[in-house]
C-alpha cells in the first residue's frame, strides 16, 4: 500500500480545510502549525482551493490533502527548513536547497513564462475580434485597479490622487464646522432656556403676583 491510499483510508482528518498561504500550506496539526508543499506542479494550480487536510499523527513528514470530492488529492511533503546562517548548515541542506531550485528554473520559471506568453496571445486574439476595433476595445481594458470607465472621461474630469485627498479632506473639514455649529446651535437653545426659567423663578420671589390678580 503507497504512502497516498494510506493516508486516506486510515489518516485522520482535520475537520476545517485550509487553503494555500505564502505559497505553502501550513495547517494546524496537534496544535502546532507546520508547513507542507510539494513539487507537484498541478497542486499549485488551485491557490483559491479548500484543502482538506489528512495525516498520520506519528508520521508527520507528509500528509495528504483533497478537494471537496475527494477525487483531487495530493501528497505533500513536510517543508525543509534550512538553517538562516552558512555556518549553521549541515549535512543534506545544500542538497535540499538545489532541489528546489532546480524546481524553480526547470519547472516553475518556464511554467509562468508560458502563461504569459499565452495570456497576450489570447488579449491579441481579442483584440483584433471583428466589432471589437477602435475605442470598442479600448473600453473592455482596465487599470491595475480594474478601473476603465474614468478614463472615458474628458482629461479635466480626470482628478488626480493628490486632487482626490484634497477634497475628501475639505469634506471631512465641512462636516466637522457642520458637526461644531449644529453643537454651538443647542448649547445656545439650552442656555437661552436655563436663563428663561432662571429670570422665572427670580420673579416668582421678588413679585407678589396676587396684587395683579382681577377680582370679579
Amino acid at each position: 500500500m503507497d504512502r497516498e491510499t494510506y493516508l486516506y483510508k486510515f489518516g485522520h482528518r482535520n475537520e476545517r480545510p485550509k487553503r494555500l498561504e505564502a505559497g505553502v500550506l501550513n495547517p494546524t496539526i496537534l496544535g502546532e502549525i507546520r508547513n507542507y508543499d510539494t513539487f507537484d506542479l498541478n497542486f499549485r494550480k488551485n491557490p483559491l482551493q479548500q484543502w482538506t487536510v489528512v495525516y498520520d499523527e506519528k508520521d508527520l513528514s507528509s500528509i495528504l490533502v483533497m478537494d471537496e470530492t475527494e477525487k483531487k488529492r495530493f501528497l505533500l511533503n513536510k517543508v525543509y527548513e534550512q538553517p538562516m546562517a552558512l555556518r549553521d548548515r549541515k549535512e543534506g541542506d545544500f542538497e535540499e536547497l538545489r532541489k528546489i531550485d532546480e524546481f524553480n528554473k526547470k519547472v516553475l520559471e518556464p511554467h509562468v513564462v508560458e502563461v504569459i506568453r499565452r495570456s497576450n496571445e489570447i488579449a491579441g486574439e481579442l483584440a483584433h475580434t471583428p466589432g471589437l476595433e477602435g475605442w470598442h476595445a479600448a473600453t473592455m481594458l482596465t487599470d491595475s485597479q480594474g478601473q476603465r470607465k474614468q478614463y472615458l472621461q474628458p482629461s479635466g474630469v480626470i482628478k488626480s490622487d493628490e486632487d482626490l485627498a484634497a477634497e475628501i479632506a475639505e469634506k471631512q473639514i465641512q462636516k466637522e464646522i457642520q458637526t461644531a455649529r449644529k453643537q454651538r446651535n443647542r448649547e445656545e437653545k439650552k442656555a437661552k432656556r436655563e436663563a428663561e426659567k432662571a429670570y422665572e423663578e427670580y420673579a416668582n420671589t421678588v413679585i407678589d403676583w396676587s396684587k395683579f390678580q382681577i377680582n370679579p
